[in-house]
């Protein structure tokens, strides 16, 4: 089984990566995540142990590396500045489109960290909700509500944060 999870490892990275920044909120530390979680996800394997779906199982070897970091450390991450974010996911000139990314990134680091995560495993890496459920070890109904949670504070916040549009006066 080591063989079929070593050919899926190349194309799992980047979104681990992903995930691994948003939750530890820094490249050193997302990548450190990252390896961990694939040293520890290869050695499973070479003891015998099988894998159905590798990408969900990489993802909550992932997740639990980093549970286990918070729980050790006693804190949950560094969150790193907008400006950082913005210049990772590579943002063209328009000025509009980075004034919504930046305001869609603040709503989402306002998010309690448990509607953070799942906001983060589904939307933006595609889990259903059934596999992230598994990935945090919560029922699949948990998932939901705090899916529609994160959702709503979003949209709320960021339709707070908009400026009403002035409407000019035609004569």
């Amino acid at each position: 089984m080591v063989d079929g999870l070593s050919s899926d490892l190349h194309s799992h990275i980047a979104s681990m990566r992903r995930y691994a920044m948003a939750l530890a909120g820094d490249t050193v530390e997302a990548d450190d995540l990252v390896q961990e979680s694939l040293r520890r996800a290869i050695a499973y394997t070479r003891k015998g142990g099988s894998v159905r779906n590798p990408r969900a199982f990489l993802f909550t070897v992932l997740h639990n590396v980093w549970a286990n970091q918070v729980q050790s450390n006693g804190s949950a991450g560094q969150h790193i500045p907008i400006d950082d974010v913005a210049a990772t996911l590579g943002i063209d000139g328009n000025q509009q489109r980075q004034v919504e990314l930046k305001a869609l990134l603040r709503a989402m680091n306002d998010l309690p960290k448990d509607h953070r995560q799942v906001l983060l495993l589904v939307c933006l890496e595609g889990f259903a909700y059934r596999e992230a459920a598994a990935m945090l070890g919560v029922p699949i109904g948990t998932v939901m509500s705090r899916l529609a949670r994160a959702r709503k504070n979003v949209i709320a916040q960021i339709s707070a944060e908009q400026p009403a549009r002035q409407l000019k006066r035609v004569k």
